[in-house]
């Protein structure tokens, strides 16, 4: 009963949890998972996977509403690894790792940091650094110091580790998601909820471009559940596996 008065629940709570006035598509607007309550797709101990920076919040959130997860963080900010850690040592859950994790092999890898830049909803509207190059001058804020970070290939983080299945994947690898999702697309095929930062101008070079990201998700059997995208540059992709969403919101039984 508890179940089925969430589902019922879930589209109001999600639908006023956002106001900011930018582009909808996909089934249910929000921006961030929490929002979202995409929790209830996910068994009791699934395994998640973050990627990006400023994942501290959302990292906390995830390993204390669902004790029986195993959180793994990956970022490339100093400040926010330190974070992480420091939480990581009261949740045991939650583990931390400084560096980007995907189809780059073990090593490290120049970095393109941001500057800090004033614009409007800032919460939403972030650019992350990122290993490409940035090209579009019109943001000079994308132009921050360079420096190296330390690169993990995302299968082989898994097989060490031995994670054979990924629930719950979060992605901002600074406009490589696309070649990140082809590396890992055997755990794409067990995945449920995979969010995604999207790129609608090239504003770095070789950025992924959200139509190629698009036609490789719904391949793989995912249906667009969110996407907001921002000024039409970049945006927030939530994809969620088809099958769970005519499971909980096509159901004849409700």
């Amino acid at each position: 009963m508890k179940f089925i008065t969430w589902i019922i629940l879930f589209p109001f709570l999600a639908c006023a949890s956002y106001a900011v006035d930018i582009k909808k598509e996909g089934l249910i607007p929000s921006y961030n998972p929490t929002e979202l309550n995409l929790l209830f797709f996910l068994p009791y101990d699934p395994t998640i996977i973050l990627i990006g920076d400023r994942l501290s919040d959302v990292s906390l959130i995830l390993a204390k509403q669902v004790e029986c997860a195993n959180v793994y963080g990956f970022t490339t900010d100093a400040a926010d690894f330190e974070t992480l850690s420091r939480l990581g040592k009261q949740r045991p859950n939650l583990r931390a790792h400084f560096g980007l994790l995907n189809d780059l092999r073990d090593g490290s890898q120049l970095f393109y940091s941001t500057l800090p830049h004033d614009i409007p909803n800032e919460n939403y509207y972030h650019f992350s650094g990122s290993c490409l190059k940035p090209t579009d001058a019109r943001r000079p804020f994308l132009f921050g110091p360079s420096y190296k970070v330390p690169t993990f290939n995302f299968s082989k983080f898994c097989k060490s580790h031995e994670i054979r299945k990924i629930h719950f994947i979060q992605m901002d690898c600074g406009g490589n998601e696309l070649n990140t999702l082809k590396s890992i697309q055997e755990y794409l095929k067990e995945a449920i909820v995979v969010n995604l930062k999207t790129y609608h101008q090239e504003i770095r070079q070789g950025i992924s471009p959200f139509r190629h990201i698009h036609k490789l998700m719904t391949s793989l059997g995912y249906e667009l559940f969110s996407h907001y995208i921002y000024d039409n540059v970049i945006g927030d992709a939530c994809y969620v596996k088809s099958k769970y969403i005519t499971a909980v919101f096509r159901s004849k039984e409700i």
